[in-house]
């Protein structure tokens, strides 16, 4: 993290996001655990 900012050119990738099937069920739950960024839409910075 920084308070830089930060220039991305368009057509530049800046993220790679990877789903995968889990061979067994969670240890813990996204929403049990924290749920920070659960349901948000749009942008969310950074709390």
């Amino acid at each position: 993290a920084s308070d830089k900012e930060l220039e991305i050119p368009i057509g530049d990738r800046f993220c790679q996001i990877v789903f995968e099937h889990l061979s067994t069920t969670a240890n813990e739950l996204y929403d049990k655990r924290s749920g920070t960024y659960q349901n948000q839409r749009g942008v969310t910075l950074k709390r």
